[in-house]
Formats: C-alpha cells, sequence, structure tokens
C-alpha cells in the first residue's frame, strides 16, 4: 500500500479553531438530535442508584485532582461498567488506533473509549467518551480532540451525513456532544460531585444505549440493501 502524502495530523493536537478552520466546523446553539439525547434520560433503577451513590461517596472529593489515568479507573471507568456497553452487536474499546485521509489531511491516533459495531474489533465507531484531567491545558484541547475523532470515524465509515454522538469529562465536569454535518453544539456542564447531577449523567449514558441499536440497525438494513 503506498505511503499517504498527506499531512499527518494527530486527534491530540486537534483544537476546535483547527477543525473549524480546516473542515469547515461550526459551533451553534442547538441541534435536535441534542436536545432529545439530553430529554431522552433511562431512568436509574434502586440498584443502579445505589451503585453510583456509593461511586460518588468513594470519590467525590478525589474526581477533581486525579490526573487522567486516575479519573478514568477510578471514576469513569466504574461508571460506564455500571451501564455495561456491550452486547452481542456492539461492544466499548478503547486504545484503538485509527487513521483516515480526511481533505488534505492524514488524521491518526487512538481513540480514548467508544462504542462500535462489532464483537471481537471495532467495525463502525459510534458513540464517544474523551476523559482528561483537571482542565483544559495549552498541549491539547478535548472538544478539539473529539471532534476530529468523530469526524475521522464517519469519513472511515462513509457516513458523512451521520450525526456523531459524544462525551467530555474534565475531572468533575462532563458534557455531551453532537456533530451533524459541519455543524457541532455542546451541552451545558453536569457537575458529577453533585449526586443529583451524578443520577442525571448515569440517566444519559444509559439513554445513549438505545441511540445505538438504532444506529445499529440502520447499518445492518443498509448492509441488506447493498447485497441485493
Amino acid at each position: 500500500m503506498a505511503k499517504s502524502t498527506k499531512k499527518k495530523v494527530t486527534f491530540e493536537s486537534c483544537d476546535k479553531a483547527f477543525v473549524e478552520n480546516n473542515f469547515g466546523f461550526r459551533q451553534v446553539d442547538e441541534i435536535p438530535e441534542l436536545t432529545a439525547w439530553i430529554n431522552s434520560k433511562d431512568p436509574i433503577d434502586d440498584f443502579e442508584k445505589k451503585l453510583v451513590l456509593i461511586l460518588h461517596q468513594n470519590t467525590s472529593y478525589r474526581v477533581g485532582d486525579w490526573n487522567e489515568e486516575g479519573l478514568k479507573m477510578n471514576f469513569v471507568a466504574p461508571l460506564l461498567s455500571y451501564i455495561n456497553f456491550n452486547s452481542e452487536k456492539y461492544t466499548a474499546f478503547a486504545d484503538e488506533k485509527i487513521e483516515v485521509e480526511v481533505g488534505e489531511f492524514l488524521l491518526t491516533g487512538k481513540l480514548d473509549w467508544f462504542v462500535a459495531k462489532g464483537f471481537y474489533k471495532p467495525e463502525t465507531p459510534i458513540f464517544f467518551l474523551q476523559e482528561y484531567k483537571r482542565g483544559k491545558g495549552a498541549i491539547s484541547d478535548p472538544d478539539g480532540q473529539l471532534l476530529a475523532e468523530m469526524l475521522a470515524s464517519r469519513t472511515l465509515n462513509n457516513q458523512e451525513n451521520e450525526v456523531m454522538y459524544g462525551v467530555v469529562v474534565i475531572g468533575r465536569s462532563w458534557y455531551f456532544i453532537v456533530l451533524k454535518g459541519s455543524e457541532y453544539v455542546m451541552s451545558d456542564f453536569y457537575d458529577s460531585m453533585n449526586p443529583v447531577r451524578l443520577i442525571e449523567i448515569f440517566e444519559i449514558l444509559k439513554a445513549s444505549k438505545k441511540i445505538i441499536e438504532q444506529k445499529i440497525e440502520v447499518l445492518e438494513a443498509r448492509a441488506n440493501l447493498n447485497k441485493r
């Protein structure tokens, strides 16, 4: 396979200015898919509530001070495992590399955590989570990095018009991002040190599974059409 002549750019080096200036992205105030996602909370049951509140009790004083790895292992990973983003048709993956040409660039890097169609290997990335340390530093921008990963995955999947969903975690703050066409929107911040807000985060993440399942149904329908 011939070596790409495109300019190589890592996801980690991407910020919002880069994706806006080079890919025509622009931030908007509202996209219906984000509103529907935030409002379609999947209610938490008593057992899940107990698990979430225990996690909150054990981590709330530390969550704003951990580095990225500590945040991921002690707080983000347990919360995601309670929801269980694994089924016969999709799986949660971490630290997987993707590389794709988009315009004049070769976008490359490892995705922190994402859900994709596939059992053992990711086939079609659908839902993303980007965790970061306590605040936005000078080295990388989690918003720009997530948007670049969404763009690369959408291109890799030949789904340029597909709506992409993602979450950014910066210390105690969580927020949700939707990319649709060249427009993206970001939700308000949810403070995970507030137990009420943490439960809301959990419910929104649970609702994400329905979005994933709907997207897989569409992918399978398209695949069946292509076989005819």
